[in-house]
């Protein structure tokens, strides 16, 4: 393969992708700003000021 200087990598792979990997081989990192939160909708509706915008942002 042609070295061109960029780094191989790959992203947003699932978790279950990624299980049977040899760590050994690859380096494997989560990106905490990609996970994904998931509320009841009872919660979500009584959610108030700051914490709705937070966790409505984009």
């Amino acid at each position: 393969m042609k070295d061109t200087g960029q780094s191989a990598t790959l992203r947003y792979i699932p978790e279950v992708s990624v299980a049977d990997l040899d760590n050994n081989k690859l380096i494997i990192t989560e990106e905490r700003g990609d996970f994904d939160y998931i509320y009841s909708v009872s919660d979500f509706i009584t959610i108030e000021g700051k914490a709705l915008k937070v966790s409505v942002s984009c």
